[in-house]
């Protein structure tokens, strides 16, 4: 399955903490199957960067409480308190 990286070194600290299948996507004209797998990773160096290629305007880090109140989508609530499962087992 081809994966993204992200630019700045990153290495993935457990299995997939959780994924989204997304079904059949429409992609320039094209039906494709969309399934997004998630990684908690530990980061050695980089900034961080969005990416305004899939609409993100605006990345900063901040403390898992506020970030679920942050984050508007319950799916991606949801894929947050997935990962913290694999941190606090």
């Amino acid at each position: 399955m081809p994966s993204e990286l992200p630019s700045a070194r990153a290495w993935p600290l457990s299995p997939p903490a959780d994924s989204s299948d997304y079904g059949e996507v429409l992609k320039q004209g094209r039906l494709k199957r969309k399934i997004v797998i998630y990684y908690l990773v530990l980061a050695a160096r980089g900034e961080l960067r969005p990416g305004v290629e899939e609409g993100i305007e605006e990345v900063r880090w901040m403390d898992v409480p506020e970030a679920i109140k942050q984050i508007g989508r319950p799916r991606v609530q949801a894929v947050l308190r997935s990962a913290l499962t694999h941190l606090n087992p």
